[in-house]
C-alpha cells in the first residue's frame, strides 16, 4: 500500500509540473476588465459622475450636459472646513469637485478637491485642506437637475455608433433620453479606448 500511494504521489507531482510548464511563462496571468453600461431611460436624468470622461453611445440617443455651479470664499486658512460668501444659486453636490478658477490662480496653484458634505447654505467641507484668500473665484459641480420640458444649455446631441464623446470637464456629467428606447454609455477614461 505504501508503495502505491508513493507511485501515486510521484504520479500526481509529475501531472502538476506537466500542467504548469503549459502556463504562461510570463510569471503573470491576464486579466479580464468588464465595462459597466450606464442606462439612460427615457424622460429621466442620470447623473454620469464627476469628468473629465469619455463616453461611448451603444444603443439609442440622448443629450449630455454638465451641471456646475460658482462662488466666492471668504478668507481661510489651511483647513477643509471653506466657507462662501453667499448662498449659491446651484449648490455644490457631496462628491462633486471644487476647483479654483480666475485670472488669480497660477498654475501651480489650480487644486481640484472632493466636497464631503455642503450645510445647505455656505459652508463646505472638502476632502483636503486649502488655503484661499478672500473673494477667491471657485467652481463645483451641481447635482444634475430634475426636469420635464427643455434641456440646459448647452447640450450635446449623442447618439450610438463609433464616435465616442470626450468630456474635458471637471463639472459634474448629466444624461437625459428624450425618447425611446433612451440610451446605454459605456464610461472610459479619455484616451482608454
Amino acid at each position: 500500500m505504501k508503495d502505491f500511494l508513493s507511485k501515486l504521489r510521484g504520479a500526481v507531482v509529475a501531472g502538476a509540473a506537466a500542467l504548469a510548464a503549459m502556463l504562461p511563462s510570463d510569471g503573470g496571468l491576464a486579466q479580464s476588465v468588464q465595462q459597466l453600461p450606464i442606462y439612460l431611460n427615457i424622460n429621466t436624468t442620470t447623473d454620469l459622475g464627476n469628468g473629465p470622461n469619455d463616453y461611448l453611445v451603444v444603443l439609442g440617443n440622448a443629450w449630455m450636459f454638465t451641471s456646475s455651479g460658482s462662488g466666492l470664499s471668504n478668507s481661510s486658512s489651511a483647513s477643509t472646513t471653506l466657507n462662501l460668501t453667499a448662498v449659491p444659486a446651484n449648490p455644490p453636490c457631496v462628491g462633486c469637485l471644487l476647483t479654483q478658477t480666475g485670472n488669480n490662480v497660477t498654475p501651480g496653484g489650480v487644486t481640484s478637491v472632493t466636497i464631503t458634505a455642503y450645510n445647505g447654505v455656505t459652508s463646505l467641507t472638502i476632502s483636503s485642506a486649502l488655503t484661499l484668500g478672500a473673494n477667491t473665484p471657485l467652481a463645483w459641480g451641481s447635482s444634475c437637475p430634475a426636469f420635464s420640458a427643455g434641456l440646459p444649455s448647452p447640450a450635446l446631441a449623442i447618439q450610438a455608433g463609433t464616435q465616442s464623446y470626450p468630456m474635458y470637464t471637471l463639472a459634474r456629467l448629466c444624461g437625459y433620453a428624450a425618447n425611446g428606447p433612451g440610451a446605454t454609455l459605456l464610461p472610459f477614461p479619455i484616451g482608454a479606448h
